[in-house]
């Protein structure tokens, strides 16, 4: 799950810049259909493997990719379930 989640940073950057909260051009307009299959997918099988809490980590770092405004995919997953054991 880590690696996933790094490569979801790494692919955050790339769409939308080096520093995304920052940035007002240059965020990606569109998403390749294979990268969104393929984020999707893996959401999917976790969800039909039990995995529901990793699945969620993917669901929530795939959206604040989209997003465009979150610095730190990593980070924004971890806050986010802190704030959900709350």
């Amino acid at each position: 799950m880590s690696d996933f989640l790094a490569l979801l940073d790494v692919l955050n950057h790339e769409l939308n810049g080096a520093e995304p909260s920052a940035a007002i051009s240059g965020k990606a307009d569109s998403i390749s259909t294979g990268v969104a299959y393929s984020v999707a997918e893996v959401a999917r099988m976790l969800r039909e493997a039990g995995a529901d809490g990793e699945a969620w980590q993917v669901d929530t770092s795939w959206l604040a990719v989209l997003a465009g405004d979150i610095d730190d995919v990593r980070q924004h997953v971890a806050e986010e379930e802190a704030a959900r054991r709350r």
